[in-house]
C-alpha cells in the first residue's frame, strides 16, 4: 500500500523528497484527473502545509507559489490585472470549476501536454522556475528549459516552490484558440506577448499548442517579427513561418494538416489583436 505523508516544513518535505529508502512523490495535481495507480513511487506527500499556495507581486515581477490552484490564478486581481488578463483567461479554460480549485501550478507544469494554455503563457512571458535542493538552497531554470520538450523532469529530493513571472512595461498578449466547443479542451491554441510602442512590437514571444507533439516557443517566427514596424501587413505574413516550425500529429480531434493550418491563422489572429492594442 502506497505511503500518505504530510510535513508541516519545507525542511521536513526535503528530508523525504531525499529518501534514500523510499521514492517520495509530491502531491501537485494536473489540470486533469488523475487515478491514484498514476502515481508513481512509494508514498505521496501532501504539500498543503508548506505555504506554497500565494501569488506576491513585488516591483519587476510576481511569484506564483507551486501549490496555487487555477482558481486562484483564474480569480486573483494581480494575475486579471496583468498581460491583458490572458494567465486568469487560461487558467479558467484548463478545467472544470472543480478540477481548477484542486490543480496547481505544480501540476501543469509537471504535466504540460495537455491542456497546455497556461503553460503557454508561461512560455511567452519568460518565466523562470524555481526549485528547492535536498539543502533548501534556491535554483532558477528558465521556463523552456524545465519543460524539456514536453518531459519535464524533478529530479530526486528537489520541490517546485514558484514561478517568476517579470513585469515589463508595455506588455501586451493575446490568447487564440480553437476547439469542439467552448467548454471543450483546445485542439490548437496560441499565446503572442510583445512589448508595444507606437510602431514597433519588442520582444515579440510566439507559444503554441497542439501543432507539435509538446507546447513550444516558435523561436523563428520571432526572429523573424523582431525589428520590424509591426503592420497588420506584417501580421497576414505570418502563416507561411509558422508552417515552417510545426510538425503537426493528427488525431481524433483534428488531422495534421488542420492543426498546421490553425497554428498559422490564430497566430496571425494573435498578432492583429497586439495591432490593435496599439491603438487602444
Amino acid at each position: 500500500m502506497m505511503k500518505y505523508y504530510r510535513p508541516e516544513t519545507v525542511k521536513k518535505t526535503l528530508k523525504l523528497l531525499g529518501s534514500q529508502t523510499e521514492v517520495c512523490t509530491p502531491l501537485y495535481f494536473p489540470p486533469r484527473a488523475k487515478h491514484l495507480s498514476q502515481w508513481q513511487g512509494d508514498a505521496l506527500i501532501d504539500l498543503s502545509n508548506l505555504g506554497l499556495d500565494t501569488i506576491k507581486e513585488k516591483s519587476k515581477e510576481i511569484a506564483v507559489g507551486s501549490m496555487v490552484s487555477f482558481e486562484t490564478l483564474a480569480k486573483s486581481e494581480i494575475i486579471h490585472n496583468r498581460w491583458d488578463g490572458v494567465l486568469s483567461e487560461a487558467a479558467h479554460l484548463s478545467a472544470t470549476g472543480a478540477m481548477r480549485n484542486l490543480s496547481t501550478v505544480g501540476g501543469v507544469l509537471l504535466n504540460p501536454n495537455f491542456p497546455a494554455e497556461v503553460i503557454l503563457v508561461f512560455l511567452a512571458l519568460d518565466a523562470v522556475v524555481i526549485l528547492l535542493d535536498e539543502n533548501g538552497k534556491e535554483v532558477r531554470i528558465p521556463i523552456e528549459a524545465f519543460l524539456n520538450d514536453g518531459k519535464p523532469t524533478l529530479e530526486r529530493g528537489m520541490l517546485i516552490k514558484e514561478v517568476i513571472l517579470p513585469i515589463r512595461k508595455n506588455i501586451h498578449c493575446a490568447l487564440e484558440r480553437v476547439s469542439r466547443s467552448k467548454s471543450d479542451g483546445s485542439i490548437v491554441s496560441v499565446v503572442v506577448k510583445g512589448e508595444l510602442t507606437q510602431k514597433t512590437a519588442h520582444n515579440v514571444r510566439i507559444a503554441v499548442f497542439g501543432a507539435n507533439p509538446a507546447p513550444k516557443r516558435y523561436h523563428s517566427a520571432e526572429s523573424y517579427l523582431s525589428d520590424k514596424p509591426f503592420t497588420y501587413k506584417l501580421a497576414e505574413s505570418i502563416e507561411e513561418k509558422i508552417q515552417d516550425e510545426t510538425e503537426a500529429v493528427g488525431d481524433y480531434r483534428g488531422s495534421a494538416e488542420y492543426r498546421e493550418a490553425m497554428a498559422g491563422v490564430l497566430t496571425k489572429r494573435a498578432l492583429i489583436s497586439l495591432k490593435k492594442m496599439m491603438k487602444a
